[in-house]
């Protein structure tokens, strides 16, 4: 985007620009493919593409992108845990609570 350039906004309130790819030619390594869609549904589209001045193919590709990164698997529990971990740290590894530890050892060693 150039300076001053107002973002596209799509049709669901995404930026357009953060979807999509330039190259000097125009062209990117892309797949062509052919899909069959409902009448009303395609001329929603096309509506679409031409307020936001896409194309068709720019703006299905910018859908099926936000919709299959909004239903990424997620991962399992314990790999999100290890996550967290490694980058907050153990449980009870901050100086507080080794501080804590050691003075409820002392105190339980004095008492028996």
């Amino acid at each position: 985007m150039g300076a001053g350039e107002q973002p596209r906004i799509g049709c669901s309130g995404f930026r357009v620009d953060d979807f999509c790819t330039q190259s000097i030619t125009g062209y990117t390594r892309r797949m062509k493919t052919a899909i069959s869609l409902p009448t009303e549904l395609f001329d929603e589209i096309e509506r679409c593409a031409k307020r936001l001045r896409m194309t068709r193919s720019g703006l299905l590709a910018v859908a099926a992108r936000q919709f299959v990164t909004s239903h990424r698997a997620r991962g399992d529990a314990t790999e999100a845990w290890n996550r967290a971990i490694e980058h907050g740290g153990q449980p009870g590894d901050d100086p507080a609570a080794r501080a804590l530890r050691r003075r409820s050892k002392k105190i339980i060693r004095a008492g028996l």
